[in-house]
């Protein structure tokens, strides 16, 4: 990943853990206009509570969307991302052949002093060949 990218992925979870914050500071203020406009009202009667019960449940869901699980890792951007390439790397384990294992490396083949790109390129003429009549060969 180049340092732009860092610098692009590192603002995008400072923006939203910012998000984060605003919305528990209106949370806070909310909750507390509601108690003040429940004790000025009718103080016998304790409703404030009602309105800044389903907010609750938002603000800990947004909370668990943006850093996870208290304690853990778990639901976290860091946690996807590290799920998702433990995925993508069994995948690729599954569907790649050897010889792409080495391209993705640059490493030359133990059975040939040539890189597998060449080797690749000399199967590539050899296929053409053959479609040839084995002209080239």
């Amino acid at each position: 990943m180049s340092e732009h990218e860092l610098h692009i992925k590192a603002l995008k979870k400072v923006k939203s853990i910012r998000r984060l914050y605003i919305h528990m500071s209106l949370y806070v203020v909310m909750a507390g206009f509601f108690f003040l406009l429940n004790i000025v009202t009718d103080p016998f009667d304790m409703w404030w509570f009602f309105p800044i019960l389903p907010w609750s449940v938002i603000i800990s869901m947004h909370y668990i969307f943006v850093k996870g699980i208290p304690g853990t890792n778990i639901l976290s951007k860091d946690w996807e991302e590290e799920e998702y390439e433990k995925q993508y790397e069994k995948l690729e384990a599954q569907h790649f052949l050897p010889e792409q294992k080495y391209l993705k490396t640059g490493e030359h083949l133990a059975y040939t002093e040539l890189s597998i790109a060449e080797v690749l390129e000399l199967r590539k003429m050899q296929q053409s060949g053959e479609k040839l009549g084995n002209e080239g060969f």
